[in-house]
């Protein structure tokens, strides 16, 4: 069998509006997996749509459904209701064009057309090339440069992410902003892991920490979608569905949005409140990882803070 297909546990049901996280060979119920993921994520969007934001005139007054009826939304995307119907049935493979008219009816954010558009295509090759054997290493070694750049940082909090965001190397200053990460296992040094389940959590204003938390489930589901075979990352995804409600609540949500920087109130126990910004690196030398840098605005009472953390 092969283990690049998209799998997905019992233990996540599709009907109560979970995707699955592990990987199996099953089908569910003859369907595609990433189709019937797709319509799922697609009854989700349609259900929480007020008739308001679709510009919807209702033409009965009492409903039975929350957001708008399937045959709405095919109006609304010039699409046949049977057409639509079969899509969110995960009987149908739609067209880019088709998941773009959609996404306007349902008035979906960038992130979320181009994460039905990632499942549409997986659905359409499910068989994709065998990884070259440079990727495995990408997800246990840092990048040579990406690590000698990361040398040079002396003053800025910086880390290596891996594609599960399993953290593959850090300086100095990221130790002393979180928490000393020599002195974790290697399968806890996980940017996302620690961000549920590490003392990190306590350095975030609640809005900050809500935020962080959006991000991070974004990523996962958006990974999952395009690595399927990854067995480590649907053991790190049921891991924090056990383990966290509030995980468990954003999985079940379907959030996707793409974050690659902006601020934090970070309140230290020995620096005190600093504001600081993030920001995500990549480089397309090794397109998997990921540089991860704090910085504060040059000559504020946080960059002061900051540059305290070392002494």
């Amino acid at each position: 069998m092969n283990i690049l297909a998209l799998q997905w546990s019992s233990r996540l049901r599709y009907d109560k509006g979970h995707i699955g996280s592990s990987l199996s060979m099953t089908q569910h119920g003859g369907k595609a997996p990433h189709l019937v993921e797709l319509g799922s994520f697609l009854r989700s969007r349609r259900g929480s749509l007020t008739l308001e934001i679709a510009r919807v005139t209702p033409r009965m007054q009492q409903r039975r459904v929350s957001g708008l009826r399937r045959e709405e939304v095919a109006r609304l995307a010039n699409i046949s209701v049977d057409y639509y119907i079969r899509i969110e049935q995960g009987r149908l493979l739609p067209t880019a064009s088709v998941i773009e008219d959609i996404g306007s009816a349902l008035s979906l954010e960038p992130d979320e057309v181009a994460y039905l558009k990632s499942l549409a295509n997986y659905a359409r090759n499910p068989s994709p090339p065998t990884p070259e054997p440079s990727c495995a290493d990408e997800a246990e070694y840092p990048n040579a440069y990406l690590r000698n750049v990361l040398d040079q940082l002396t003053n800025t909090p910086a880390l290596i992410l891996g594609p599960r965001t399993d953290i593959l190397a850090w300086n100095a200053m990221a130790s002393a902003l979180w928490l000393d990460l020599d002195r974790l296992l290697p399968r806890e040094r996980n940017y996302i892991r620690l961000a549920f389940l590490g003392p990190g959590r306590r350095l975030f204003t609640d809005e900050d920490w809500e935020e962080t938390a959006r991000s991070c489930v974004a990523y996962l589901r958006r990974t999952a979608a395009v690595n399927p075979g990854d067995p480590l990352l649907a053991a790190l995804v049921d891991e924090l569905m056990d383990a966290d409600e509030r995980f468990a609540q954003l999985w079940d949500s379907r959030v996707v949005d793409r974050q690659d920087s902006g601020r934090k109130t970070v309140l230290h126990p020995k620096v005190g409140r600093m504001e600081l910004e993030w920001n995500f690196f990549r480089y397309t030398g090794a397109p998997e990882q990921r540089l991860l840098l704090y910085s504060a605005v040059r000559g504020s009472e946080s960059a002061w803070r900051l540059s305290q953390l070392l002494d």
